[in-house]
């Protein structure tokens, strides 16, 4: 280094607290969503973390109670103008029955969240929107671009792994995982994307999670998860998302664009109160005919099943205790 290139004045920080503990209030939601940069998290830095969304897939990894929600929702709100526009149609699929997004049900165009056959026909029908679109594209372009008339379908799928590993049902897990790996490697270009969530991150729970470009590691369990959910290298690289504190709800680890180190960022936190208002002010619209504007219902009906036939039994007791009750119980009448 010659003499005349060296600095005159250095700068030296001390981080004396942590720049992420305090809780992250909700982004503005644009009118018109940068699908290059949806502002989703606050950096160390206290700059803004945005997420590149268009012609990716996006992995969630956390375990429980460590803040994959907010990160859902987060998305969900950066990108309400697009839906509310028909710019961008969600398909959810919550299998825990609604709990997390049931709430933002007018949000979204196709919800399935009771029936594992609505799940799979869900699957399936993005599977032939993507097929449209191939046809539709193909020599025209390499890459979709999102209108009104030909909009961003966005398939988000809350604890995938009850879909690909935890479903008891064979047949019908082999047909959720063949859509779901067809989406994963053919439907990025064409407009069609997967954003999925899940706590454990192994192969045999989910085997195509090579096919997720883009990856965000909350808190996890061992430190061998890391690595599973953000590539080989990265907890050695300092993402020590096994050693979150638990305050650090919605705390997690990017791997920035153009360089190797992950971020810790903390992800804005969406209340209740706000999912209902996203869900009043940006409601998907309901007048189109096309096969994304099914709104209000499943694919496939929650089906009826006949009760089980029970044996009755009476109260565990002994005949004489139960005679005594009997006779008082009498009296008191």
């Amino acid at each position: 280094m010659r003499f005349r290139d060296r600095p005159t004045v250095v700068y030296l920080v001390l981080v004396r607290t942590d720049a992420l503990r305090p809780v992250v209030a909700p982004f503005d939601a644009p009118a018109v969503p940068d699908l290059t940069a949806l502002p989703l998290a606050r950096r160390e830095d206290l700059g803004t973390w945005s997420l590149h969304l268009l012609a990716t897939h996006v992995l969630i990894g956390g375990a429980t109670r460590s803040g994959k929600g907010s990160v859902l929702w987060s998305l969900v709100r950066s990108l309400a103008g697009g839906i509310t526009s028909g710019l961008v149609r969600l398909w959810v699929i919550d299998p825990k029955g609604g709990m997390e997004f049931a709430m933002g049900r007018p949000l979204f165009a196709r919800f399935a969240c009771k029936s594992f056959e609505a799940m799979a026909d869900l699957l399936d029908e993005a599977v032939t929107v993507m097929r449209e679109r191939q046809t539709r594209l193909a020599g025209r372009v390499r890459v979709h671009t999102p209108t009104e008339a030909d909009p961003l379908v966005v398939v988000v799928i809350d604890e995938m792994a009850a879909l690909t590993a935890y479903l008891q049902d064979a047949e019908l897990r082999k047909r959720i995982a063949g859509s779901l790996g067809l989406l994963l490697s053919q439907g990025a270009g064409v407009g069609v994307l997967v954003v999925a969530a899940l706590q454990d991150p192994r192969k045999e729970v989910l085997p195509f999670r090579d096919l997720f470009p883009t990856r965000i590691a909350l808190g996890l369990t061992e430190a061998a998860q890391v690595d599973l959910v953000l590539g080989d290298g990265a907890r050695n690289r300092g993402a020590l998302a096994d050693q979150m504190p638990r305050w650090a709800k919605g705390v997690g680890y990017v791997i920035l664009d153009g360089t190797p180190e992950p971020m810790r960022v903390r992800f804005s936190y969406v209340t209740d109160d706000h999912i209902r208002e996203l869900a009043q002010q940006y409601a998907a619209p309901a007048d189109a005919a096309d096969i994304l504007a099914q709104v209000r219902r499943e694919s496939t009906p929650e089906p009826v099943r006949p009760a089980l036939p029970r044996q009755r039994r009476g109260p565990l007791l002994p005949d004489a205790l139960r005679d005594i009750l009997d006779a008082d119980g009498g009296e008191s009448r």
